[in-house]
């Protein structure tokens, strides 16, 4: 809504860093002046953050595309099961992110073994926490695990999180829970067809966004925009549902 506060939100956090994480040189760290430091090291920083733009978008593909290999394997091979919708594939990439920020100080810290000494990296790291005020280490240590924890959780979830239409009934595994929901024929209320989607503050920016509500007896709704789809095979499948629960499909021009 305001893009101008998230960046106020961000330098403010940034000059916090050195509050929260203050650095303090010990007796040890006196290997070189500062200035010397600056001037033998100051050119790594520059690499340090190529090997990061390099590193992260290959580590988020990487992971991306083993946890949707991964769950190829959730596919139930019942033949009583007429359709099975899984999150789509493209939201991989969302725990993939935060696995990569989790894990990218491995590759990063193997580039710098391989091109500076033991001593020179130490001397880096000494340079680069002088120059920002602040731990590197203990900045990014927690980073790292608050960004595991919340892939891992993303994953758990969302590997868990499906549709399955029978002949029978449907099944619904919401992604906010564990626990599988089942409704027979008589259970399915009404069927919408949505359009175009409302975006923008007024809501007067119109997206061409076709999908489907499955509203339920018990008011639960299954919205297919919201993750589970197969926009290949949607029309298909709202049709078998409609003609097999015997429901009219009803049209709404925008939500």
């Amino acid at each position: 809504m305001y893009p101008w506060l998230t960046e106020i939100v961000a330098a403010i956090l940034l000059g916090a860093l050195p509050l929260l994480f203050p650095y303090k040189p010990t007796k040890s760290d006196n290997y070189l002046s500062f200035a010397d430091l600056k001037h033998k090291y100051q050119k790594w920083e520059w690499f340090g953050l190529i090997t990061l733009i390099i590193f992260l978008p290959l580590m988020i593909l990487a992971f991306g595309q083993l946890l949707q290999y991964l769950m190829q394997w959730e596919a139930d091979d019942n033949p009583r099961i007429n359709y099975q919708l899984f999150i789509d594939h493209d939201l991989w990439y969302i725990p993939a992110l935060f696995m990569a920020v989790s894990l990218i100080y491995f590759p990063i810290r193997i580039v710098y073994s391989i091109i500076l000494t033991s001593v020179e990296y130490t001397e880096y790291t000494l340079f680069t926490n002088l120059k920002h005020g602040y731990d590197g280490m203990k900045v990014f240590r927690p980073m790292a695990w608050v960004a595991g924890v919340i892939a891992l959780v993303m994953i758990f979830f969302m590997s868990d999180y499906y549709i399955k239409i029978w002949n029978y009934k449907i099944e619904v595994n919401e992604f906010k829970g564990t626990g599988v929901k089942e409704y027979n024929f008589k259970q399915v209320k009404k069927i919408t067809y949505v359009e175009y989607t409302r975006s923008g503050e007024d809501g007067n920016v119109l997206t061409q966004d076709p999908h489907y509500h499955i509203l339920f007896t018990d008011g639960n709704v299954w919205d297919t925009a919201k993750g589970l789809h197969d926009n290949r095979h949607q029309p298909e499948i709202m049709d078998f549902i409609s003609k097999r629960f015997n429901v009219h499909i009803d049209t709404l021009a925008t939500e």
